[in-house]
C-alpha cells in the first residue's frame, strides 16, 4: 500500500505541473512567479526632493486639467518589492496564483500624510503672495492600495470621471482626485518612472547608484491665475515617518542624462 501511495504521488506531480503551466500563460515581457505585486518601492529620504513644474494647459488633451502643475519626486533609494517588512506592511504577501504579472509595478513605500501649497507670487485677487492655496488645489493620482487589499482584484468603485484616463488603463490602478484641504493619506501611490541619472559616489569604493524621476500626479487649481503663466508655488510634502520635502515650482525641465 505504501508503494502504491508513493506511485500515485509521483504520477500526480506532472499533472500538477501541467495545471500550473496552464494557469500561467506566456505573455511577452511578463513574469508569472511573483509572490508580491509591487516590484519596487521608492523610499523618500534625505537628499531626495520633489519637483513641481507648470503643465501646458493649451494642449488638446482632456487628461491635463487647465491651471495645473506636474508633481513628481526624485528618489535615490529603491527597495525591492520582496522586502519582508514592506510586504508585511501592505499585506502584499500572496499575489502568486498562477497569474502573469507585469514587471514594472512601482510605488512609494512611505505614506504621504500631508501636502501644503503656498503662493510664492500673487496667484489671483483671492490668493496674494504668501497665501495658502490648499482650498483651490486638487491632486489627481493613482494607488495600488485598494487593488492589493481587495485580494488582487481590480476596484471599479471610484469617480467615473477619472475612468479611461492614464490612471485607469493599467491593471490594478485606482484613480483619485482630492482637494488638498481635505486630502486623505496617499497610500501606495503608483509611480510612472521617467528617467535615471547618476548620483555622486565614491569612485573607489561605492557602486554606481541611480536615482529616478517619477510622476506622482497632477496638481490642478480650481481658480484661474491672474497671469497667463502659472505663478510660482511652494509645495510641502510630509511623509508618515516625519520626512519633509519643500520645493518651489520651476519652468525648467530636468536635464537629459544617460540611463543606467
Amino acid at each position: 500500500m505504501k508503494h502504491i501511495k508513493t506511485l500515485l504521488i509521483c504520477m500526480s506531480l506532472p499533472l500538477m505541473w501541467l495545471v500550473s503551466c496552464e494557469k500561467s500563460p506566456e505573455v511577452e515581457g511578463w513574469t508569472s512567479m511573483s509572490k508580491h505585486f509591487i516590484t519596487q518601492y521608492y523610499m523618500p529620504s534625505g537628499g531626495d526632493t520633489i519637483i513641481i513644474m507648470p503643465r501646458l494647459s493649451d494642449l488638446d488633451n482632456k487628461e491635463i486639467p487647465k491651471n495645473s502643475y506636474f508633481f513628481g519626486i526624485i528618489c535615490q533609494n529603491p527597495i525591492d518589492g520582496d522586502d519582508p517588512e514592506m510586504m508585511g506592511r501592505y499585506a502584499d504577501t500572496a499575489f502568486y496564483r498562477g497569474i502573469p504579472t507585469p514587471n514594472a509595478y512601482d510605488a512609494i513605500g512611505k505614506t504621504i500624510v500631508d501636502i501644503t501649497i503656498k503662493a510664492v507670487d500673487n496667484y489671483n485677487d483671492n490668493h496674494p503672495a504668501g497665501a495658502c492655496l490648499d482650498d483651490i488645489s486638487y491632486i489627481t493620482y493613482a494607488s495600488y492600495w485598494p487593488f492589493i487589499q481587495n485580494g488582487y482584484n481590480k476596484v471599479t468603485d471610484h469617480d467615473p470621471e477619472l475612468s479611461g484616463t492614464t490612471y485607469d488603463v493599467q491593471y490594478g490602478y485606482t484613480p483619485y482626485r482630492e482637494c488638498i484641504a481635505d486630502m486623505e493619506p496617499m497610500i501606495l501611490t503608483a509611480l510612472l518612472s521617467n528617467k535615471y541619472f547618476p548620483l555622486p559616489r565614491d569612485e573607489e569604493s561605492s557602486p554606481r547608484k541611480y536615482g529616478v524621476n517619477a510622476w506622482l500626479g497632477t496638481l490642478s487649481m480650481s481658480e484661474s491665475p491672474e497671469s497667463s503663466e502659472m505663478p510660482e508655488i511652494e509645495v510641502t510634502v510630509t511623509f508618515d515617518d516625519g520626512t519633509v520635502f519643500i520645493s518651489r515650482s520651476s519652468f525648467e525641465d530636468l536635464p537629459e542624462l544617460p540611463k543606467g
